[in-house]
């Protein structure tokens, strides 16, 4: 009995060694895959570390045409103030020029329509004083004894009447 008995102790012992040795095995490949993790994520790390400077790089590349986009931007809408400024300035200019072209323009037609009316009387003197000539009998004079036309009109006269030279409005 004693010898079952301790049989039975070294069996059971036995048993718990096999049960702990298992449990050791599941251990170790649970640990080896945990060093697998590692290992990747050592080698991911190496990785980023090694492209970490060229990371760096690039986004101090980006920073810089950033930085220059923005100037350019900047530059730009300064440009298209200038522009719109000198726009309106110009636009005003227009409105000053039509303006002084239409008060000018008018007063050139005022002298032209003026300068004409003086030229058709001057005419129609100079027709008057002929057709008063043509009426007249060679050799007769006026009662007078001039060759003045009877109303005491001049037919060389300038056509100023009123004292005005032309420039009638």
């Amino acid at each position: 009995m004693v010898i079952n008995d301790q049989t039975s102790q070294v069996q059971q012992k036995i048993d718990r060694i096999d049960q702990l040795l298992a449990e050791m095995n599941k251990v170790q490949a649970m640990a080896d895959v945990w060093k697998g993790k590692m290992d990747r994520l050592a080698s991911e790390k190496e990785t980023a570390r090694e492209q970490l400077p060229l990371v760096e790089v690039q986004l101090r590349v980006a920073k810089e045409k950033a930085d220059a986009w923005a100037r350019q931007n900047e530059d730009l809408q300064a440009q298209l103030g200038l522009a719109i400024a000198e726009r309106d300035a110009l636009g005003n200019k227009l409105e000053i020029t039509k303006s002084e072209s239409e008060t000018t323009r008018a007063g050139d037609l005022r002298r032209a329509r003026g300068f004409n009316l003086s030229a058709e009387i001057e005419e129609a003197k100079r027709l008057k004083a002929e057709a008063k000539k043509l009426a007249e009998p060679e050799g007769e004079e006026t009662s007078e004894g001039s060759d003045e036309p009877e109303d005491g009109e001049d037919p060389d006269d300038s056509g100023d009447e009123g004292g005005s030279s032309g420039d009638q409005a």
